[in-house]
């Protein structure tokens, strides 16, 4: 048991872009892997030896995405971490875990339900750990407010509200296209917190939305939703999701019970907060997933390696991420439809 207890799975990072930066710096600080591999495009080659020279991985190998089967051939390869585009990200996910290889991979694991069943399949078949990349899950304050519901603290729920929000957006034309939607690249999250919390599965969604941005409007997608839902207990759930507020990466959270309310506000960059004749003045809130949520990408991060050591069991399940992949569809269908959905 110590003997495993001290094994550092070796892990291959695909796609070093913001998120896969993000994953390998904690991946880096947790120590709990070591790095054997770094793959992308060439063009991407610069900026991985950068990081390479900044981590001080001197082992790490840094390979093209046509290297990919003979690095997931190595039998001293454990895990891979997957951060590369939508596309085709699905039959990665795959090809590594018939490899033999534990996967974590970001969200969405594929655009369709079809391909994520897919991917799941692969893992039971072969009795390897898929963990998808739901990090909001992994944020303290959304685990202990999980636990609250659980216990029972506050009774029977009423509504859940979720707010996600969101600074301008920087994606190109390009990314908006290939990334699925908004709802499938950006709402997922609540989705998935919204029915983790709630502990049941809605019967009911109906979706609204609209594009200012321009670009965005061009591309048949939106920046503007809002999502209502209602489950068989009666409990009716909103999530807002915007790409484009002035002031900050707005992550607001509200359960209401029948013995009580929970409420999760925006953290700031200080708790510093100044009186004057002009009035009360506090520090602005986080700017960024990487500053809010950079406690949860750590802890998804060390918990997928204690899946790999037997230490725990993946908390994101096979059926729950097929799921939301399924509701986003549903909702998706609403938007564009303009009515009700029922879900079966």
């Amino acid at each position: 048991m110590a003997e495993r207890k001290n094994f550092r799975p070796k892990v291959a990072v695909f796609g070093l872009g913001r998120i896969g930066n993000i994953h390998l710096r904690h991946i880096v600080q947790s120590s709990a892997f070591e790095v054997a591999y770094l793959i992308d495009i060439p063009s991407m080659l610069e900026k991985i030896r950068n990081l390479i020279d900044n981590y001080c991985l001197k082992d790490t190998v840094v390979c093209s995405p046509e290297e990919t089967d003979e690095i997931l051939s190595k039998p001293t390869l454990d895990a891979v971490v997957i951060c590369t585009t939508v596309h085709g990200r699905g039959d990665l996910i795959i090809k590594s875990l018939n490899s033999g290889k534990h996967v974590f991979a970001e969200k969405p694991l594929a655009l369709t339900e079809e391909e994520v069943v897919d991917c799941y399949r692969a893992a039971k078949t072969n009795n390897k750990t898929l963990q998808c990349g739901f990090d909001k899950r992994f944020d303290v304050s959304i685990q202990k407010l999980y636990e609250k519901i659980r216990c029972g603290d506050l009774g029977t729920l009423r509504t859940i509200k979720l707010s996600a929000r969101e600074l301008p957006s920087t994606c190109t034309k390009e990314y908006i296209l290939s990334s699925g939607g908004f709802l499938t690249d950006s709402a997922i999250h609540e989705f998935d917190l919204l029915v983790w919390l709630a502990g049941e599965r809605p019967q009911s969604v109906l979706a609204f939305g609209h594009a200012h941005n321009p670009m965005i409007k061009e591309c048949g997608d939106f920046d503007s939703v809002n999502v209502v839902l209602k489950f068989p207990s009666g409990l009716l759930a909103f999530i807002e999701n915007f790409r484009g507020v002035p002031y900050g990466y707005d992550q607001r959270y509200e359960v209401l019970g029948t013995k009580g309310c929970a409420v999760i506000e925006n953290p700031k960059e200080s708790q510093l907060c100044l009186w004057d004749e002009k009035g009360m003045h506090s520090d602005l809130m986080w700017q960024q997933a990487l500053t809010r949520f950079t406690d949860a990408y750590r802890n998804e991060i060390e918990h997928f390696a204690a899946v790999i050591k037997g230490e725990t069991d993946c908390i994101v399940k096979g059926e729950e991420v097929t799921y939301v992949s399924r509701l986003c569809a549903s909702a998706m269908e609403s938007l564009q439809q303009g009515k009700v959905i029922n879900l079966t």
